[in-house]
C-alpha cells in the first residue's frame, strides 16, 4: 500500500509558448495516527506533448 495518499497541486504556470506547466506538488503521506499533517513539497516543471501528454518530467525537491 503506497504511503503517499494524496498528491495536491496549490499553484501552476502554463507557458503556451514554450509548451510547459510549473507547478508546485505536495506528497501528503497517509496519517500514522498522531494526527499531524506529513507531506514534502516538490516543485516540478513538465513539457506538453500535445494531446493531453506530457513527455518529461523533472522535479525539484526542497
Amino acid at each position: 500500500m503506497s504511503e503517499m495518499k494524496h498528491f495536491l497541486s496549490p499553484w501552476h504556470v502554463i507557458d503556451e509558448e514554450r509548451d510547459w506547466v510549473v507547478c508546485e506538488f505536495r506528497n501528503r503521506m497517509r496519517n500514522p495516527g498522531d494526527g499531524g499533517v506529513h507531506e514534502v513539497y516538490n516543485n516540478a516543471k513538465l513539457h506538453y506533448a500535445g494531446r493531453g501528454q506530457f513527455n518529461s518530467q523533472r522535479d525539484a525537491y526542497d
